[in-house]
C-alpha cells in the first residue's frame, strides 16, 4: 500500500504540478531531483520500503548518480 502512495505523489507532481510555470523554466532539473530525494527520503524512512522495493538496485545506482551529477 505505501508503494501505492508514492506513485500516487508522483503522478500528481508530474501531472499537476508540471504545468506550473516555474517547473518549465530553469528551475525545472533541481525541482524534480529535489521531489526525487523527498520521494526516497519518505519511502525509506516514513513507511520502511527498502532499495529493492524502491528500484534502487545496485546496478542502477551509478546511472542514478551520473544523472543526479549531471543535473
Amino acid at each position: 500500500m505505501a508503494i501505492i502512495a508514492l506513485i500516487c505523489f508522483l503522478v500528481a507532481y508530474n501531472n499537476v504540478l508540471n504545468l506550473w510555470p516555474p517547473f518549465n523554466e530553469p528551475a525545472y532539473v533541481p525541482l524534480n531531483v529535489a521531489a526525487a530525494l523527498v520521494l526516497l527520503t519518505i519511502g525509506t524512512t516514513t513507511m520502511g520500503l527498502d532499495a529493492r522495493e524502491l528500484g534502487l538496485e545496485s546496478g542502477h545506482l551509478a546511472g542514478i548518480l551520473t544523472g543526479i551529477a549531471l543535473a
